[in-house]
């Protein structure tokens, strides 16, 4: 960031003296004015791919961090919400409610919870708000999401409803939400035979993703 503010200062730097360059070659032979203008001109240009360069690779450095964040995280939907006063109590009950159904549910025994919380403001019409689940590794949260597919045999119809996603960030929903669109698109001018696999579509035999 405060390589990009120098960049933006130099930018800035470069087209105040470029001002004053014109106003001093007013009356001068028209070649020189020319070749002088091309010059600024050109380092303005430069200046202005480093400066667009250096925004693309930070907004890459940002979302790479934010994923590396969320690598070990689940969000929880549906799970209903404790109605206790005390914050230490809604965050037992909360913790409670994923051992429960991480052992068993899901039948996932190892599995360690770091860390729970709702995601937003509680919300008016009291539905319950989507759990973040911080797991104490990578295996674990893909064991999670692997067993998910267990919850359709679930006979506790609170514990069916339930939804388990990865901890994406807006970039990665964004994505998926464009693949679903495509997939969409092609399965309604009667293509067949696509997949999403990995966040990506294919077409051909193959085994579809969860996620």
């Amino acid at each position: 960031m405060k390589e990009m503010k120098e960049i933006t200062s130099k930018n800035e730097d470069i087209n105040e003296r470029a001002t004053i360059i014109e106003e001093k070659m007013e009356g001068k032979d028209d070649d020189i004015v020319d070749k002088v203008t091309s010059t600024i001109v050109e380092k303005i240009e430069a200046v202005d791919i480093v400066q667009k360069t250096a925004e693309v690779v930070i907004r890459h450095i940002e979302e790479k961090e934010k994923r590396e964040k969320r690598k070990k995280n689940v969000v929880l939907y549906n799970v209903p919400e404790s109605s206790q006063n005390e914050v230490q109590s809604r965050i037992d009950e909360d913790l409670s409610r994923c051992n429960d159904l991480f052992e068993n549910s899901l039948r996932v025994k190892e599995c360690r919870i770091e860390r729970v919380s709702r995601l937003g403001r509680p919300r008016e019409d009291n539905r319950s708000r989507p759990m973040l689940v911080q797991l104490r590794s990578e295996d674990e949260k893909w064991s999670i999401l692997t067993s998910a597919r267990n919850l359709k045999h679930e006979t506790n119809p609170e514990k069916k409803k339930i939804g388990i996603s990865k901890d994406l960030t807006r970039e990665e929903r964004d994505a998926e939400k464009r693949v679903r669109e495509e997939l969409y698109e092609k399965r309604s001018n009667g293509e067949q035979g696509w997949y999403i696999k990995n966040g990506k579509l294919y077409r051909g035999q193959g085994t579809r993703s969860r996620f």
